[in-house]
This record gives structure tokens, sequence and C-alpha cells, in this order.
């Protein structure tokens, strides 16, 4: 987490450097040409401004050792933040289409010089190389703020773009399009906030797990030689660089309760050092007799017709004197048009009439 910090502030100080220079150079021009859509762009990146200043604390407060009320950590406090940002984005972008609407109305002859598009060509050349520099640390930490800062920074560039051309018009062909250009620019910003007000939004409900991070998990786990099926893993994130996770592995139910906790302690441990994941393991005894093969073969063709079912922890419990099966089914699937557990154990009785089975349906 302090490596993350350090970058967290290395990351902002740049921002606050580069973007307090972009503001002052198109407020400069954009009062100087009379141009709204200048002015709004200039103000756009003093709210950049802010937001770095809002990560910067972010960082701070994130970093916060877990505590006897926060025992996974304060990490959630940077997506806090980005939610705080993309409002603050969201007003400045409304405060702008006002004044853009108001500018349209009450048109306004434009300053014609050449020296602006030279200054906003710059603008867009230093907004890339910030843009390629926040990737370049997205890349390497996956931080939403960092992310949020790469989208932001690609959308000034296309907005500036926007702007000289719509200035080279005016310069070529008299037709003043300022306050309409004003608006677009103002309605991109809005945008740009809501979309990522929604993708923090979604990280703090439950978003799901990184794919990639769950393929690398499922890979160590499957890759086990006693380890004879993998379900439900879910990685609950609480932070930049703070998962945990937990997930189901099925075991042979002939090994001994000792053997298969030395097995999953192990597995934790290898998944925390290659991944930093930490993993909670639940083992799920598989009976691998005869039966129980065929068992198995007639589930798996029954299911076979039905995209994205599966089933798992096939075993006879001796308690209820019946085999036990869960049964793995996406939301998206009609239960009611497709009675899958009849059919399941319509085939199980075909093959023998005295066998009793309990089947399970998890959603997913």
């Amino acid at each position: 987490m302090d490596t993350l910090r350090k970058i967290g502030y290395k990351v902002s100080i740049i921002g606050i450097i580069v973007n307090s220079m972009l503001c002052v150079i198109k407020l400069i021009i954009g009062f100087y040409s009379k141009s709204i859509a200048i002015v709004t762009d200039g103000f756009d990146n003093l709210s950049d401004v802010g937001n770095a200043l809002m990560i910067l604390v972010a960082y701070r407060l994130a970093s916060k050792p877990a505590d006897k009320d926060h025992p996974y950590g304060h990490g959630r406090i940077e997506n806090m933040l980005s939610q705080a940002i993309s409002l603050m984005i969201m007003s400045v972008g409304v405060t702008l289409l006002i004044s853009s609407v108001k500018r349209i109305l009450d048109p306004q002859t434009l300053i014609q010089d050449d020296r602006i598009i030279l200054m906003i060509l710059a603008s867009i050349l230093i907004k890339l190389g910030l843009a390629y520099y926040y990737y370049r640390i997205y890349a390497s930490t996956k931080l939403n703020s960092i992310k949020a800062q790469v989208s932001d920074s690609l959308s000034d560039t296309a907005r500036n773009l926007v702007i000289i051309a719509s200035y080279a018009v005016t310069l070529l062909t008299g037709l003043n399009l300022d306050g309409y250009i004003g608006v677009i620019v103002s309605v991109m910003i809005v945008f740009n906030g809501f979309r990522l007000f929604s993708e923090t939004s979604s990280v703090l409900v439950g978003k799901a797990g990184d794919d990639s991070l769950i393929d690398d998990i499922s890979k160590i786990l499957s890759g086990h030689p006693q380890i004879l099926g993998v379900h439900d893993l879910r990685i609950h994130s609480y932070g930049p660089a703070i998962n945990y996770a937990s997930a189901d592995v099925e075991v042979d139910g002939s090994l001994s309760f000792m053997k298969v906790h030395d097995l999953l302690d192990t597995l934790e441990e290898q998944i925390k050092d290659q991944t930093g994941v930490i993993l909670t393991l639940h083992g799920d005894p598989v009976s691998n007799d005869k039966e129980s093969k065929k068992l198995r073969s007639i589930i798996k063709d029954a299911i076979s017709p039905y995209d994205g079912v599966s089933y798992h922890d096939l075993h006879y419990n001796e308690s209820l004197s019946c085999y036990h099966v869960d049964l793995s089914v996406p939301y998206s699937f009609d239960l009611n048009k497709n009675d899958i557990v009849t059919q399941i154990t319509d085939a199980i009785h075909k093959h023998k009439k005295e066998i009793e089975i309990q089947i399970n349906v998890d959603r997913h």
C-alpha cells in the first residue's frame, strides 16, 4: 500500500502542475478571443486540478492500516473520492452548459488570431502526453482513480480537437459556432463525470472481481493434482491491492480431514504469494465410486444442451441417505420453462429407480 500511495502522490502532483498550466493558458486565450468554448475547457482543467488534490487526500486516508472498526482497511476511500470527483465534474459541466446556451442566445464576435490555434494544438499534445503517462501507471496499478484520469485526459483531447476545428471554421467562413461547441464540450464533461460515477458505484455495490485475477487463481487451484474441481470463486475488493476471496474446491472424500486441512492451507498460502489475494477455501468431499461416476455421466448428459449450466459437489450424504449435487444455473436461465431438476431426476431414476438424490440450485 505504501508503494501505491507514493505512486498516487506522484501522479497527483504531476496532474496539478500540468493542469494548472493548461488552465491558465486556456483561460487567457479564452477571454482574449471571447470564446466560451475555450473558457469552458479552461474551467474543466481547473476542475482537474481539484480532482488531483482530492486524490492526494484519498491516498493519505486510504493508506491508513486496518483497525477494529475497519478490519479490511480503508482502501475503498479511493472509490468514494472518485465518486466525489465525478460529482464535481458533472457540476462543472452543467454550469458551463448554462453559460454556453446563454452564448448561443447572445453571440459575440471572436477575436481572430492564428496564435490561438497554435496554443490549442500545444495543449492537445500536452494532454496526450499526460494521458499516456496516466495509462502506463494504470496498467501497472489498476487504480480506478488513475483510470479516471486517463479517460478525462483523452476526453480533454477530443474536446480540444472539436474546439480547434470550430475556431478554424470561424476564421475561414465567419460562421460563429462558439456557443454550440461550448454546449457540446459541456455535455461531454457531464457524460464523462456520469460514467466515472457509474463505474465507482459498481465497485462499491459489489462488482465481480477482475477476470484475469479469477483466471489466475482458478489455474493454480485446478492445476493441483488433488483438486478435482473449483467453483464459487468470488473476489471482494477493499481498495487498491486489497483483495479477499473465497472458493469451494472438490477433493476426494476418502482423504482424512487433517490431510484436506493441510492441503487447503498450502493452497491458500500459494495463492497469497503468487497473486496477493487473501483466499479462504472450503473443501467439498466428492464420492469417486463406480455409482458416482455413472451419476456424473448422467448429469453431464442432461445439462449438455444448456449453455452455462454446470454441476459440482456430487457425493453420497450418509446422514440423509441420499446423493447430493449442486447445480450452477445462470440468472438468465428460465427454470420454469426448462425444469432441469426434474429432467436430471428422471434420467437418474431411469438408470436406477431406487436412487435418491438431492439437487440444490445455485444461480450465477
